[in-house]
């Protein structure tokens, strides 16, 4: 297995925010071509995403077929099992979304999930106004329930509403305050309306939720080391642990192995 010393598609986006159009273009030629080819010895990867795309030397590289792999020694059973759904939620297929939340619906009407679920599907479409409606079912059903009004603020910031956004995200935060993305989103929604100090707040809030999940993920890397799980290439090197390498807590973990 070849070593990649290079950083994912996401890594590239999250530092400059907008990649030239030829460089794009070639990114897209690549993952294209290696789609291509898995596809022609019967693999589906199923999971393609910015975190899955390594740059390396000035090529982009198609990683994390495991997925596929695995459907496809499952057999074709498997691979075609109505209403199921592998992958990441935020860049599943429009396809796949609607079939697995239509099943959902029928198997329980009743259910807040199926019918976020089926919220998030229309989203995906662009059919925002069945969306709306199934959403608003949703959060009825199960007021607690989190990717409800996440889910419904996300269609609400990609039509430009940030004013109907900004409540949406706030509630999805309130429910689930250790997670950084509604407050992510809604300081977004609040910049788009100009409320730069509600923005800034937000943001804050955004870094706290992080702070937490850095504080959780050195001691799960802690608990791998002492139990002899951690190799110091893969620590030093993966790109998924570049949030904690400015912490000193970080540097002396990687001096234990």
């Amino acid at each position: 297995m070849p070593y990649i010393d290079g950083e994912s598609l996401r890594d590239r986006l999250n530092r400059d925010k907008q990649i030239p159009l030829d460089e794009s273009l070639g990114i897209a030629r690549a993952v294209a071509g290696a789609l291509d080819y898995a596809h022609r010895n019967r693999i589906v990867h199923r999971d393609i995403k910015p975190e899955n795309i390594m740059l390396h030397e000035g090529q982009a590289m198609a990683l994390d077929f495991g997925i596929g792999k695995a459907l496809t020694a499952a057999g074709p059973d498997t691979l075609t099992q109505v209403g199921m759904v592998v992958g990441t939620p935020a860049y599943v297929s429009p396809e796949q979304a609607d079939k697995a939340s239509q099943t959902a619906l029928d198997l329980d009407p009743d259910l807040a999930e199926a019918h976020s679920a089926r919220g998030l599907s229309y989203s995906l479409s662009k059919r925002y106004d069945q969306a709306q409606e199934e959403f608003e079912i949703a959060m009825k059903l199960d007021p607690k329930l989190y990717e409800a009004p996440y889910f419904y603020a996300r269609a609400c910031l990609a039509q430009g509403k940030s004013s109907e956004a900004a409540p949406l995200f706030e509630r999805a935060a309130a429910l689930r305050p250790e997670d950084y993305h509604a407050t992510t989103f809604l300081a977004s929604a609040y910049t788009a309306q100009g409320r730069i100090g509600e923005a800034s707040k937000a943001s804050h809030r955004a870094v706290r939720a992080i702070e937490g999940l850095r504080e959780e993920a050195l001691q799960c890397l802690e608990r791998a080391i002492d139990k002899g799980y951690g190799h110091r290439e893969w620590v030093e090197h993966d790109s998924d642990l570049n949030s904690l390498r400015t912490d000193r807590r970080f540097q002396a973990l990687l001096d234990r192995i």
